[in-house]
């Protein structure tokens, strides 16, 4: 089961990728975001941008 989690990051935290922290990079593959409100194709975690 995929939990949707809502993660909300500021513009200092950019450029955001996914997972956010290096130690859980074994969750899926590190990937780049770039929208205003991204959404992670692996995780379905959503970053909101503040």
């Amino acid at each position: 089961m995929i939990k949707n989690n809502i993660i909300i990051i500021n513009k200092k935290d950019l450029p955001l990728a996914c997972p956010k922290e290096k130690n859980l990079q074994g969750i899926h593959p590190r990937i780049f975001l770039n929208t205003s409100q991204p959404v992670c194709k692996y995780c379905s975690t959503t970053y909101i941008i503040k």
